[in-house]
């Protein structure tokens, strides 16, 4: 295949011609007599990218995917919420706190796994994190004066 230039107006051109149904990268290629590496250049660098075409099986499973992930987002969220409680509790024992860290300890460890351990929330859980030592340390105090 002979070298073509790709200038402002081929580039146009494929990618109107990438938006229409049924159109695909190499095809866009051989109407416009260029390389599908080419092309693949111009979409990519491309800020609007035709949408990728998806089949109802792959779309139906990314909507489930999505789904659980929000679930279990909201379960996490109601866990950490009635953790908070019963670190506020008076009947809280240390043997208790301990079972309660494990518990912590699992449920943020899957939700980093969940979220990617980019570092969000991180502030967030240590202040959590800090809230449970006191809550421990206050709780050993107590059962030491007794």
């Amino acid at each position: 295949m002979a070298h073509k230039k790709v200038d402002e107006k081929l580039t146009k051109a494929v990618l109107d011609y990438l938006k229409e149904p049924k159109s695909s990268q190499g095809k866009a290629a051989k109407k416009f007599g260029i390389g599908i590496g080419t092309v693949n250049r111009i979409v990519s660098a491309s800020t609007e990218k035709p949408p990728l075409e998806h089949s109802k099986t792959k779309n139906a499973n990314a909507a489930r995917v999505e789904y659980g992930k929000e679930r279990r987002r909201e379960l996490l969220d109601k866990f950490l919420g009635k953790i908070d409680t019963m670190l506020d509790s008076q009947e809280l024992k240390p043997g208790g706190m301990q079972a309660l860290a494990i518990a912590l300890g699992t449920a943020i460890d899957k939700y980093r796994l969940e979220e990617g351990s980019g570092g969000q929330g991180k502030v967030a859980l240590l202040a959590l994190m800090e809230e449970i030592k006191k809550n421990a340390e206050a709780a050993r105090a107590s059962s030491t004066s007794k």
